[in-house]
């Protein structure tokens, strides 16, 4: 099997093992390997951590959530736009017990001073340039740098989940986006 197969068949297993409600601490490479049933090396192979497997799996919902997002943004002002992303981000993260168990091994990890596997600052530049271009394509000016809206995105964000974490309420999950989306809003305080 190849390198690239291997690397597929390790995700799709440590997503569905995820999925089927298996607590994040026992989703190690060695469980992944046998569910996946392959050799112990050939995992260690493709990768050195579970760490990096998880990273590989946020990092890929966050492409594809990017990618959704900024093909997404039409002509409308910052509100309307971070609104329908916002949905988007909200649906992806309740419809998917196995993407709340790695963002919150994400957080925890990050909180405790080890290595986030997804590391916040990629987030923040991906919320920057998603400013950009909303703000491109609107014609809208705002009084903070996209660098600065960037880091406001990420930190209304990590609040939200962090709060979904601890109640798993989606209601309540949602009224937070939306109060989160308008204190962005008023950051950036959008002029056309």
């Amino acid at each position: 099997m190849r390198s690239e197969d291997r690397k597929r068949t390790l995700q799709a297993t440590a997503l569905r093992m995820l999925g089927e409600g298996d607590l994040i601490d026992s989703v190690t490479l060695r469980a992944v390997a046998a569910r996946a049933n392959m050799p112990l090396s050939s995992v260690t192979y493709v990768y050195s951590s579970r760490d990096e497997l998880f990273g590989d799996l946020l990092h890929q919902f966050f492409q594809i959530t990017d990618d959704t997002t900024f093909d997404g943004v039409g002509g409308g002002g910052l509100r309307e736009e971070l609104l329908a992303g916002a949905e988007n981000f909200y649906h992806s993260v309740v419809r998917s017990p196995a993407l709340v168990s790695l963002l919150r091994y994400s957080f925890i990890e990050r909180a405790s001073g080890r290595k986030d596997p997804i590391e916040g600052r990629d987030r923040a530049k991906a919320f920057a340039k998603l400013c950009g271009v909303i703000a491109e394509r609107s014609g809208e000016a705002y009084r903070l740098t996209f660098d600065a809206l960037g880091v406001v995105c990420q930190a209304q964000v990590d609040g939200m989940l962090l709060r979904y974490f601890e109640h798993g309420d989606t209601d309540q999950y949602f009224s937070d986006v939306l109060d989160g989306l308008e204190v962005v809003v008023l950051a950036a305080d959008p002029t056309r």
